[in-house]
């Protein structure tokens, strides 16, 4: 599934019902012209434990919208869990998508009490 639809289900775009110039221009027949859905542009990036996305928000879509819709991305995405933060500018959140969670999984490292060797 792709992430525009995606977007759509989960509650992440917006109808944008004033037309654009170009669409009020090249109307002639007199109709209305078509609603735009827009969805907000998602840059991906995969690393070791799963993958890191930025979103530009729309206007009613922002973090708080992003939380909401983080278990339903973690489904679509086949990942473990997504945690959403504000991203490194305004207008942007970061996704975090892992794949496997690191806290979770058993390791059979017995301590010693001993400082580590480096």
């Amino acid at each position: 599934m792709g992430w525009k639809r995606l977007a759509q289900m989960a509650g992440l775009s917006v109808t944008d019902k004033m037309p654009t110039a170009l669409a009020s221009l090249a109307n002639t027949d007199g109709k209305q012209p078509q609603p735009r859905v827009l969805t907000p542009n998602l840059k991906v990036t995969p690393d070791a434990f799963g993958v890191m996305a930025w979103a530009n928000c729309l206007p009613k879509v922002g973090l708080a919208e992003f939380q909401k819709a983080a278990p339903y991305l973690a489904d679509a995405w086949r990942m473990t869990r997504v945690s959403v933060v504000p991203g490194d500018k305004p207008g942007q959140v970061m996704l975090r998508g892992v794949r496997v969670d690191p806290l979770i999984t058993p390791t059979t490292h017995v301590p010693t009490g001993r400082p580590p060797q480096e």
